[in-house]
């Protein structure tokens, strides 16, 4: 699901419920209208910066350079 058919979900969702409970379909509505635009390279960057400090933490440079800092 995009982000855009999740939104157009909520806000048919609010609508709906609205009727029945105005301060969910309210809240609803305000988090639908926050919801940040992310293009793909923007996810490709994230996991990629993700995984190069997943890896960095886990090889044992950053122990060494933690030693390396404290001595």
């Amino acid at each position: 699901m995009t982000p855009d058919e999740w939104r157009t979900g909520m806000e048919h969702e609010a609508q709906t419920v609205g009727q029945v409970d105005d301060r969910w379909a309210q809240d609803t509505l305000a988090s639908a209208r926050r919801l940040p635009h992310r293009t793909v390279l923007v996810d490709v960057l994230l996991s990629a910066a993700t995984a190069g400090v997943a890896a960095f933490a886990l090889s044992g440079l950053s122990g060494a350079l933690l030693r390396l800092v404290a001595d």
